[in-house]
């Protein structure tokens, strides 16, 4: 009757192996698959924010250059006025 008891508990304990390992393999492909989706998305992300940083950089310029612009359009239209301005 013992003998019987420890194999049954063999058996209970070997069935608890087989079980967590199918367990541990659902949950190791799921979170693989997890992964890639996520390595997907941030790749997104990336390529995305390196696009947005871009555009930043370019507006910017194009800010600097506007203002540039407006600055001397200001000298020049004070030049013109000082000189046109008859004493």
């Amino acid at each position: 009757m013992k003998q019987k008891m420890i194999e049954r508990i063999h058996e209970a304990a070997n069935e608890f192996r087989r079980s967590t390992n199918r367990t541990m393999v659902n949950t190791t492909k799921r979170t693989i698959s997890e992964n890639v989706a996520i390595e997907a998305q941030l790749a997104k992300m990336t390529e995305k924010t390196t696009e947005v940083h871009q555009d930043n950089q370019n507006l910017r310029r194009f800010v600097t250059i506007q203002k540039h612009q407006v600055c001397h359009a200001a000298v020049e239209l004070y030049h013109i006025s000082y000189i046109d301005v008859p004493n």
